[in-house]
């Protein structure tokens, strides 16, 4: 068996003294994802509380699933659509329907 040349040892040794660092970038990265993933479920939970309140403003007495047709409500009709959409995409990023579509993993937490 042939040991390895000094050299090979002072590239290992360097190597294995970069992981440390690695691991701690790879947790921050982590954490920064998670943090954003958090920020977003909270902005859905504000946006879906806006919305379902815009919502029960113009909804039709007697018809509590109809919202008002009426012109004057058209602009918060509007704003309920775009808040929903943008809810539904974020939600569809952060909860894939295959784990493969997002790496193999789908975290719900």
């Amino acid at each position: 068996m042939r040991l390895p040349t000094p050299s090979v040892v002072t590239a290992n040794a360097r190597a294995i003294a970069l992981v440390p660092a690695l691991i701690r970038e790879v947790l921050a990265h982590r954490k920064a994802e998670a943090g954003m993933r958090a920020l977003l479920r909270a902005g859905c939970d504000l946006l879906a509380i806006e919305s379902e309140a815009l919502r029960n403003s113009i909804r039709i007495v007697g018809n509590p699933d109809r919202m008002s047709d009426a012109p004057e409500d058209a602009h918060a009709v509007e704003a309920i659509r775009e808040m929903e959409d943008w809810i539904a995409s974020v939600k569809a990023t952060l909860y894939p329907a295959s784990p493969e579509a997002e790496g193999g993993c789908d975290e719900r937490a």
